[in-house]
């Protein structure tokens, strides 16, 4: 991937007043492993303090939840940061 073209595009996408939406998951790809509810938070407070915006949260179902940061209708763009939940661990 060339970073400093995909960084340039966003920027002329923002300049040029497009809706933007971000959406972090899951890493994928040989060495797959889910994000976790920290992980998510951290990028999710990263975001929030670029661009000045609050954090929702939600659980999206019994297995994830979500890290929620604007929203394209009101300040053109939105960030949805995905983590899996943990499993609550059974006492046998």
């Amino acid at each position: 991937m060339d970073k400093e073209r995909l960084m340039q595009f966003l920027s002329d996408a923002i300049d040029s007043g497009a809706l933007l939406s971000i959406h972090m998951s899951q890493f994928e790809g040989e060495d797959f492993r889910p994000v976790s509810q920290e992980e998510a938070e951290d990028r999710a407070k990263r975001f929030a303090s670029i661009v000045g915006q609050p954090i929702e949260q939600e659980d999206i179902s019994k297995k994830c939840g979500s890290f929620s940061v604007g929203s394209t209708a009101t300040n053109g763009i939105r960030g949805d940061f995905i983590y899996v939940l943990k499993k609550p661990v059974t006492v046998k």
